[in-house]
């Protein structure tokens, strides 16, 4: 990542960081400001928010390195920021929220809606059921999600959906989600997802839910990822679900990657059954629907 100009510091628009103050419409304005683009720089410090931010104009990328923590306190959690703009960015934030229930947990704290939006070396640790999905895209395409940290979501951690397309998921960590670590769903009420890479992430301690789950997509890669510990359900989960209205998954390359530990003793959440699904596990719920041309090498 690099800085584009012109660069503006949020705290020229009364945003304190001081963890205590609620910045969120100081954050806004600022936002709201830079109709021509730019980077918006997040000095070291706690920025409170007591609702979600939307960056609507093209160009902006959100900077964060250094140590700026966003810290949500809205109780239903619906999301901390969405990227709407094209060629907008969220840049080394660190994001934590307050103690929430599975239930007060709606979407996901970072959410990408448009084209050419890159999220790229955040943090987002939560204390327990963290806002629901941790990066959700709603038919994004030319995304990019990279060396991002997940842990302790309320749902998944990393969620295409919407018909999601031309997008990489790359050299992420996710560790104990709330459903799939890395779930691609196609719901046949949105478009289906396709041209979706699947590279080089480190998936572990899953208390709940699968690995990697495609379920309704197309032309898929999933290609050199380390997936391991997933307590009670499959690593890699290739599917269509009629109880989930998704379409068929076709086209699906599997390969390269390190599957260990799959169904092994070890704490599960909300008592999770135990699925008895294989490391790499096929399903199919509706015979007019399929999955189907898949290559499955050097795993």
């Amino acid at each position: 990542p690099i800085k584009t100009a012109p660069i503006v510091n949020v705290k020229n628009f009364g945003a304190r960081g001081d963890g205590i103050t609620d910045d969120t419409t100081a954050i806004q304005n600022a936002i709201d400001s830079m109709t021509s683009g730019g980077t918006l720089e997040f000095p070291t410090g706690t920025y409170k928010m007591s609702n979600y931010i939307k960056v609507n104009h093209a160009g902006i990328k959100l900077w964060g390195y250094g140590g700026a923590t966003i810290h949500n306190v809205r109780v239903p959690v619906m999301a901390a920021v969405q990227l709407f703009g094209t060629d907008t960015a969220l840049y080394g934030f660190n994001f934590t929220t307050v103690n929430i229930t599975r239930s007060e947990a709606l979407h996901a704290l970072i959410e990408m809606r448009g084209n050419n939006q890159q999220v790229i070396d955040n943090s987002l640790v939560g204390p327990a059921d963290l806002a629901g999905g941790g990066i959700l895209t709603l038919g994004a395409s030319d995304f990019l999600i990279a060396r991002n940290h997940v842990e302790n979501t309320a749902a998944d951690a990393i969620w295409l959906v919407g018909g999601s397309h031309d997008g990489r998921v790359l050299k992420n960590v996710v560790r104990d989600a709330g459903d799939d670590m890395v779930g691609i769903v196609g719901y046949d009420d949105y478009p289906v997802n396709y041209n979706i890479l699947v590279e080089k992430n480190d998936l572990s301690q899953q208390f709940w839910g699968r690995g990697i789950a495609v379920a309704g997509a197309k032309d898929v890669t999933i290609r050199n990822n380390k997936i391991s510990h997933t307590y009670c359900c499959a690593g890699i989960y290739l599917a269509q679900e009629d109880n989930f209205h998704t379409y068929s998954t076709t086209n699906i390359l599997v390969e390269g990657n390190t599957i260990s530990h799959v169904q092994t003793t070890g704490t599960v959440k909300d008592n999770a059954p135990r699925t008895y699904h294989a490391g790499i596990q096929f399903w199919v719920q509706n015979s007019t629907k399929r999955v189907e041309n898949v290559m499955l090498r050097n795993n």
